[in-house]
């Protein structure tokens, strides 16, 4: 079954037969945790670096890369038995923009966000596409937790 991970949603599976999904990444990051022992797989797809807007905007944790690590960490270890040893990590998205004065570089800081929340859970990653003047569509399967990217350049 396809399961699509929406703008700050997450998705997570260990039934075999599941591909997980998500669409357009620009300066958006896409962090995928896969189990090879327990075959699970989980995304999610950030949107923001510091979850300290959040009362603001009134969005939950996988919106934000401070908060989408340890929770998706938590669903996996609490809620499928995953062991943190067992757990690889891929990150996906992070595009830079093509505006020549973007004060805010939020493609850069997704990335820079998600590998301090991954390095504060004691976790490394294992691949990272991220960056450049493209938009990234990705998606992986919860059997061998081998994935797919689909890259066009940015077109703003």
């Amino acid at each position: 079954m396809l399961r699509i991970v929406g703008i700050g949603e997450y998705q997570i599976s260990n039934r075999s037969e599941d591909i997980i999904k998500t669409y357009a990444l620009g300066s958006c990051v896409a962090i995928t945790m896969y189990s090879r022992k327990n075959k699970v797989l989980c995304m999610a797809h950030i949107v923001l670096p510091d979850s300290k807007i959040m009362r603001v905007i009134g969005k939950e944790a996988p919106y934000f890369a401070d908060t989408a690590v340890p929770f998706l960490v938590n669903k996996m270890i609490k809620q499928y038995g995953c062991n943190k040893s067992d757990i690889i990590v891929y990150l996906f998205g992070g595009a830079v923009s093509r505006a020549e004065n973007d004060v805010f570089c939020i493609g850069e800081k997704n990335v820079e966000s998600v590998i301090k929340s991954l390095a504060k859970e004691n976790l490394a990653y294992d691949m990272v596409n991220t960056g450049e003047h493209v938009s990234r569509t990705v998606e992986m399967y919860v059997e061998s937790g081998k994935y797919k990217i689909l890259a066009y350049p940015l077109s703003y």
